[in-house]
C-alpha cells in the first residue's frame, strides 16, 4: 500500500507500519483459514489414499531414509511425518504416527495394484479431486493448500494424498462393479429394512366402549373405576365383559406395538403413563372410545422410522359386523393371498368406490385406522374398523411401509447405498488379500 509522503521521515514510518499491518492481516487470514479447515475436515480422513515419495533434498537425506518397505518400495520418515502432521492439523485423535504408518502401508499396496492394472489418473481428474476435497471446508484449492502449509504440510503431500484415492477408487470400480450389482428384490428388502429403526415399543390392553346415548353413562362409570385401579386382572375381566373390540377374547391384550406407528393422540397419551396406568378415553371410531392400560414398555427392537409413509388399501363392505359382511371380508382376505395388487382382481366388477388405496404419513391417519394398521406387517389385513354408524365394515390391508427420503428417489438411493456397501466390502477384502501376499519389512 502506497501512502502520499508527508515529509520523508513520515513516509518511511508509514510505509514500515503498513508492512507490519499487512503481515499481521495475512497471518490472521491464514490462521482463520486453518481454523476453518480443522473444524470442517476432522471427520473426512480415510485410509484410501496414497502418498508417493517426494524428491530428496541433498541437505536432508536422513529424513528420507526408509522406515517401511513394501514389496521393495519404501515409505520414508518424511512421508510418515507429513501424514502425521496432516492428521494433527485435522485434529485426529489417537497415536498419529501409528495411524500414519498404517494408512501409508495400505495406500502403497493400493497404488501398486492400481498401477499394475493400468490405472492412469489424468491431471484434470486430479485437480478436480483436490478441488472437491478443499470444497468440503468451503475453500478453493489454493486457499486450502495455503492453510495446511501454515502447519507445515507440503502441497505435494496433499496432491499425492488425493492421487492415491482416485487411483484406488478407479481400480476398485473397474474390478468389482459387476460383482456389486443390486437386484430389484434386494432393493425391495433394503427399502423395507430402511423403514425401521431401533426405538420404543409398548404392550397394551384395551377396552373399546360405546358412547351412544344408551351406553355412555355405563361407559363413563366403568372408565372411572378402571382409572382408580392398576390391577391387570380387573382390567382384563372388564375387557372380556364389556369391550366391543375383537381383543376382548384375550382380555383386551394386544401384541407389542411401535410407539411411532401409533396414532398421535394415542402415542401422546401412552407416553405419560407408567405400567398399570389407564389412559383417558380416546375416540377410535364413530360413537366409540377406547381406554388403554400399559402392560410393558421396551426400548429394544425395530420400529417404523419417523419419516415413513404407510401404503394401504381399504375395501368397504356393507352390513357392518354382520355374519354376511365378515364372511365377505374373509373371502377377500383368502383370495387376495396377502397381496394388495390382487385385491383389484378380487373386487373386479364391484363399484370402484368400494376400494381405496392411499400412501400417507401415519400421523395423518384416522385414529382407528392407524391403530388397526399398527399391528400389521405388509400383506396382512384387519377387519375391526367400521363406518356409517357401524353399518359399513372396512377391510384394511397394509401394502407397505416406505421410508421418505427427501431430495432423491428412495429406490435409487437404496440401490446406491447397497451398491456402495458391497463395493466397500469387496475393496476391503481385496486389500486384506494384498496385505497377506505382500512382503512388508520394518527395518
Amino acid at each position: 500500500m502506497d501512502l502520499a509522503p508527508i515529509g520523508r521521515q513520515a513516509g518511511n514510518d508509514a510505509s514500515a507500519a503498513d508492512k507490519t499491518i499487512g503481515r499481521n492481516e495475512k497471518r490472521m487470514i491464514q490462521t482463520q483459514l486453518l481454523h476453518r479447515l480443522t473444524s470442517c475436515l476432522a471427520a473426512l480422513i480415510t485410509a484410501t489414499f496414497l502418498v508417493s515419495s517426494p524428491s530428496v533434498p541433498a541437505f536432508a537425506q536422513n529424513m528420507f531414509a526408509p522406515v517401511i518397505t513394501i514389496n521393495g518400495r519404501a515409505i520414508t520418515r518424511y512421508e510418515v511425518d507429513q501424514r502425521a502432521l496432516f492428521l494433527q492439523v485435522l485434529r485426529t485423535p489417537g497415536d498419529l504416527e501409528q495411524q500414519a504408518e498404517e494408512a501409508l502401508v495400505d495406500e502403497r499396496l493400493q497404488s501398486m495394484a492400481a498401477q499394475a492394472a493400468g490405472v492412469v489418473v489424468s491431471e484434470e481428474a486430479l485437480r478436480a479431486g483436490m478441488s472437491e476435497f478443499a470444497a468440503r471446508a468451503n475453500l478453493e484449492t489454493e486457499a486450502f493448500v495455503a492453510a495446511i502449509g501454515e502447519a507445515g504440510v507440503s502441497p505435494e503431500t496433499f496432491r499425492d494424498f488425493i492421487l492415491a484415492g482416485i487411483e484406488w477408487r478407479t481400480y476398485v470400480q473397474s474390478r468389482f462393479s459387476a460383482d456389486a450389482r443390486v437386484t430389484e428384490a434386494e432393493t425391495d428388502r433394503a427399502l423395507t429394512q430402511a423403514s425401521f429403526e431401533t426405538g420404543a415399543r409398548v404392550r397394551l390392553a384395551e377396552i373399546v366402549l360405546g358412547t351412544d346415548p344408551q351406553r355412555v353413562d355405563r361407559s363413563l362409570a366403568l372408565i372411572d373405576e378402571l382409572q382408580s385401579s392398576r390391577s391387570e386382572e380387573d382390567f382384563s375381566a372388564a375387557a372380556r365383559r364389556f369391550s366391543l373390540g375383537p381383543t376382548r377374547l384375550q382380555g383386551g391384550l394386544r401384541d407389542w406395538l411401535n410407539l411411532s406407528d401409533l396414532p398421535p393422540a394415542l402415542a401422546e397419551a401412552i407416553l405419560i403413563l407408567g405400567p398399570g396406568e389407564v389412559s383417558d378415553p380416546i375416540p377410535v371410531g364413530e360413537n366409540v372410545v377406547a381406554v388403554f392400560q400399559v402392560r410393558a414398555l421396551s426400548q429394544i427392537g425395530p420400529r417404523p422410522a419417523a419419516n415413513v409413509e404407510v401404503d394401504y388399501i381399504s375395501v368397504s363392505i356393507p352390513g357392518g359386523r354382520s355374519d354376511t359382511a365378515l364372511a365377505e371380508a374373509e373371502h377377500i382376505r383368502e383370495y387376495s393371498v396377502n397381496d394388495c395388487n390382487r385385491l383389484y382382481h378380487v373386487m373386479r366388477g364391484q363399484s370402484p368406490d368400494r376400494i381405496t388405496r392411499q400412501q400417507v404419513s401415519p400421523r395423518s391417519l384416522p385414529t382407528d385406522i392407524g391403530l388397526a394398521l399398527a399391528d400389521l406387517d405388509p400383506g396382512e389385513s384387519n377387519t375391526t374398523v367400521t363406518r356409517n354408524n357401524e353399518q359399513t365394515l372396512l377391510f384394511l390391508m397394509l401394502c407397505n411401509r416406505t421410508p421418505v427420503l427427501e431430495g432423491t428417489d428412495a429406490r435409487e438411493q437404496a440401490q446406491l447405498r447397497l451398491f456402495n456397501q458391497r463395493m466397500t466390502s469387496l475393496a476391503n477384502g481385496h486389500l486384506e488379500e494384498l496385505k497377506a501376499k505382500a512382503f512388508i519389512n520394518r527395518p
